[in-house]
This record gives structure tokens, sequence and C-alpha cells, in this order.
């Protein structure tokens, strides 16, 4: 498998991973905006909601493995 790692970006995220079905399921949002993002292991946004849970099931749905990042 080839190794990848995200480049820090907006969030300061930086992430070195083996696998590339994996999703990272990050807050987005502020106090009074609940925003969620999935994004690929390479940083692309797959999908935005307002809530966690269903952002970790549009992961599963879209066959990634989903994963929080902070």
């Amino acid at each position: 498998m080839k190794k990848r790692t995200l480049k820090q970006g907006e969030n300061s995220v930086l992430f070195e991973q083996n696998e590339e079905d994996v999703a990272f399921v990050k807050f987005a949002g502020k106090e009074e905006d609940n925003k969620w993002f999935v994004c690929s292991a390479d940083g692309t946004k797959i999908a935005e909601t307002d809530s966690r849970e269903i952002a970790f099931i549009l992961a599963r749905q879209n066959d990634f493995d989903p994963c929080s990042a902070h």
C-alpha cells in the first residue's frame, strides 16, 4: 500500500495514513453552527452535514472507514 500524508491545511491536520479508504470526520462549525465535514484521506471534502452521526453514516455508505479528525 502507498503511504499518504495529508498536507497541513486550514484545520492544521497532519496525518500519515496507509489506507486510501479512510474518510475523516471533522467539526467545521462554530458554537452556533453545527457543521461536520467528511473528507477523503487527501483532504478533499466529500460531504457536509449538521450531524456527526450522519457524517459517519455517509462515510460508511460510500465504502469509507470513518475516523475522527480534530
